[in-house]
């Protein structure tokens, strides 16, 4: 990952935290294609436990369907 994209990414991720904390909301993840970029760059913010639940990395189309319980033809599309 670039500097420049990380650098992105930890504004967002701050701004994100900011906002829950905020609002007295939380956050969970279930991430695909960005193998848990969005997990990594809340994780990286002090204080990030007190919004951040946690979150799923399911890559595989097999995870997918079953951890997340989306259909095959789902993905197929």
């Amino acid at each position: 990952m670039s500097w420049q994209l990380f650098e992105q990414n930890t504004h967002l991720a701050k701004d994100i935290c900011t906002l829950l904390r905020a609002q007295k909301k939380t956050l969970a993840s279930a991430e695909s294609c960005t193998g848990g970029l969005l997990a990594a760059s809340i994780t990286e913010i002090p204080g990030s436990s007190l919004v951040f639940q946690g979150g799923l990395t399911c890559y595989s189309n097999l995870s997918k369907s079953k951890i997340l319980s989306i259909p095959p033809s789902l993905i197929s599309r």
